[in-house]
């Protein structure tokens, strides 16, 4: 399926492969990856990763430049 414009739906859409977008994508309610090893890549470079590790946490990892990640929590 080609979609030139946008999609809305109050239902679900199901996706049995990769879902790609050139622009943002914006979710309403929860966001569930439900396989372990899940993974969010950031940057153009995909330089950063956090991983989700099964009965252990999350991981993040750098490929990148900086050799050491940094997640900042601030109070704004």
């Amino acid at each position: 399926m080609k979609v030139t414009g946008g999609i809305s739906t109050q239902n679900n859409i199901f996706a049995g492969g990769t879902v790609n977008s050139t622009g943002n994508m914006t979710v309403g309610h929860d966001l569930h990856l439900n396989t372990d090893s899940s993974e969010l890549i950031f940057g153009a470079d995909s330089d950063i990763k956090l991983v989700h590790t099964n009965d252990v946490g999350l991981t993040m990892t750098s490929g990148g430049a900086t050799a050491s990640p940094v997640l900042e929590l601030k109070n704004t």
